[in-house]
């Protein structure tokens, strides 16, 4: 089993409790990125209940659709793809299996990559697949000699659940799609699960971070180049690209584009 894995963001909080644990962590946690401490191993408390899908995808395209704006959007699963995040482009988009119903694509530039993946939970239990993620992560190049830093984990972790209550806070916008995860499709007491673990070596970051939305995983694979472990501003600008990624993917599930 994976160690190191923080304590907060593998449980199943629904959203008033998100806010309540985070309004009670912010100033320690988030303001002071570099304050957090180390929860030294995985939740007692497993995620492993996994929510209802509210969408009948089963009639919808497997196939990657193209956009006008560069991007892709897949109609079976609800993944788009924009032409570029955070300065890296789309460069790819994959399928798995023959259902059709497990997808990623990829963005590449500046030295970083993100791969977006979306596929069923259903018959799976969260913490169990994140730390299979994980896991492949060290095993799959040992020679790379990757550390999971706990600490930068749980602020990632942290800052993605923040956002949430933050975002849910401020109620639908109508008219805007985007602008946050309340939609008449998702219920406020859905239960929202994030989880982050961060790796580094001498000059490479690597980051994971699972996501469960609509009865799909949603998970993110982070790496940067090269990476100054001892450098706090960079260390707060990934968590909120990966946490601000996390929110948008988790939107455009219930929000797709014009097509």
């Amino acid at each position: 089993m994976f160690k190191g894995l923080s304590q907060v963001g593998g449980f199943l909080l629904g959203k008033p409790a998100i806010s309540k644990y985070l309004a009670l962590s912010f100033f320690s946690s988030i303001l002071f990125l570099s304050a957090c401490a180390t929860t030294g191993g995985p939740s007692s408390n497993s995620a492993g209940a996994i929510g209802s899908k509210s969408i009948d995808r089963t009639d919808l395209s497997t196939e990657f659709v193209q956009l006008e704006n560069g991007g892709k959007y897949h109609p079976r699963t609800g993944l788009l793809c924009p032409p570029v995040i955070g300065g890296m482009t789309l460069e790819r988009d994959n399928k798995y299996g023959t259902n059709g119903n497990n997808v990623s694509c990829g963005h590449s530039g500046e030295g970083r990559e993100l791969t977006t993946y979306l596929y069923p939970a259903e018959g799976f239990d969260f913490r169990a697949d994140f730390q299979g993620a994980a896991q492949a992560i060290t095993q799959a190049r040992p020679e790379q000699k990757f550390v999971h830093d706990p600490d930068f984990s749980q602020v990632c972790t942290l800052q993605g659940l923040l956002l949430q209550a933050l975002v849910v806070d401020e109620g639908h916008v109508e008219g805007d799609a985007r602008a946050n995860f309340k939609d008449d499709n998702v219920k406020d007491s859905n239960a929202y699960t994030y989880e982050t673990a961060i790796f580094t070596n001498d000059t490479l970051l690597t980051a994971l971070t699972l996501h469960e939305v609509d009865g799909q995983f949603l998970k993110l694979r982070y790496t940067e180049l090269i990476f100054d472990t001892s450098d706090e501003v960079r260390r707060g600008e990934i968590c909120r690209m990966l946490a601000n990624v996390t929110k948008d993917r988790h939107n455009d599930v219930f929000n797709p584009p014009k097509l």
